[in-house]
């Protein structure tokens, strides 16, 4: 046995796991890959030793274990990290155009991440640290990701937030009041936050797609609810979605 045929056989186990995790046994591993019940117990023995795998402690059924969501969360920072520096130069110029506040919104399997956030140059205006963790239901990056999920990953995500928190009199608590903006969010481009956060706050974003049409991120403009015309200009739509087919063009290259 080559190591490369060792390698095919541990990847071919860990893969019978997904999607969806199921916890499986022995027998059922060798079945689902073809690979002799003897070889899946000395892979997975190795496996759980090293923490990829792990075992119920009744029916001794296997699952995947804790070492694999460290891998996850390091592929993850990488993938957040290499859109940070496609997006910055991108956002800073859409910053000079607009004369407001913009971001770069990802979600993530905790949420909605604002990874780059600068602020705009005039006196008053919208500021929040970068790495700021923010509401999926009251997020106008967030809505413009989430109309462009496929199916079955909107409902993984809707299946683990049931309940949406509550910020104003604004927010969207139910999730049949948000998937009824998607459409519109698809048709046109854009996603709105109209004081569903913050009363003082309101913004724009777009999505950042990738060759298969599904999201990466979105773009956000972020205004003073003083300023509340800003994010319905067509100059700054125009720039808005300019910003976001850039970021996306560059990101499939």
């Amino acid at each position: 046995m080559t190591d490369l045929n060792s390698t095919e056989k541990v990847l071919k186990i860990l893969k019978a796991f997904l999607p969806g995790d199921k916890p499986r046994g022995n027998l059922e591993l060798s079945r689902m890959t073809g690979i002799h019940p003897a070889s899946v117990n000395r892979i997975l023995s190795i496996l759980k030793l090293e923490g990829f795998v792990q075992q119920e402690s009744i029916a001794k059924l296997y699952k995947l274990g804790p070492a694999l969501a460290v891998f996850g969360h390091a592929i993850r920072r990488s993938s957040i990290d290499h859109l940070r520096n496609i997006a910055d130069s991108h956002l800073r110029s859409l910053r000079e155009k607009v004369q407001e506040s913009v971001g770069l919104s990802v979600l993530t399997e905790e949420g909605l991440l604002e990874p780059i956030q600068l602020r705009g140059p005039q006196p008053v205006s919208v500021a929040f640290g970068n790495g700021t963790r923010m509401a999926m239901n009251c997020n106008a990056g967030a809505k413009a990701v989430l109309a462009f999920l496929q199916e079955d990953q909107l409902q993984n995500i809707v299946n683990a937030n049931l309940k949406l928190p509550i910020f104003t009199s604004n927010t969207l608590t139910g999730w049949d009041q948000l998937i009824a903006q998607f459409e519109k969010i698809r048709q046109t481009g854009f996603a709105y936050d109209i004081e569903e956060f913050n009363r003082d706050v309101m913004s724009v974003g777009a999505p950042v797609l990738n060759a298969a049409h599904h999201p990466v991120c979105a773009v956000t403009i972020v205004v003073p609810s003083l300023r509340s015309t800003v994010i319905s200009d067509p100059d700054v739509l125009m720039s808005l979605g300019q910003a976001a087919k850039a970021i996306s063009l560059e990101i499939n290259s």
